[in-house]
């Protein structure tokens, strides 16, 4: 599969059919399921409780992903 594919079907622009789930499950050692589930992702303001913020552009960004992150595998838990 070529790298441009691979990028499509990451970013959804294009979706696999059945054949290609199949060949992704086996490639990463899953069940298909695993690519079918869906999460709800929380959706979460960041708000700042200082006059000053320290963490400013990617860090900031970098931290609100992590944030959301263990959020979600939080909930998928309970």
């Amino acid at each position: 599969m070529s790298a441009p594919a691979v990028a499509k079907y990451e970013k959804g622009e294009i979706n696999p059919n059945s054949e290609k789930l199949i060949e992704f499950a086996n490639a990463y050692n899953v069940r298909v399921i695993e690519f079918l589930k869906t999460y709800n992702v929380p959706e979460m303001k960041f708000i700042s409780f200082r006059k000053i913020k320290r963490l400013k552009g990617k860090n900031l960004e970098l931290l609100e992903e992590i944030i959301q992150n263990e959020v979600v595998k939080y909930l998928e838990v309970k």
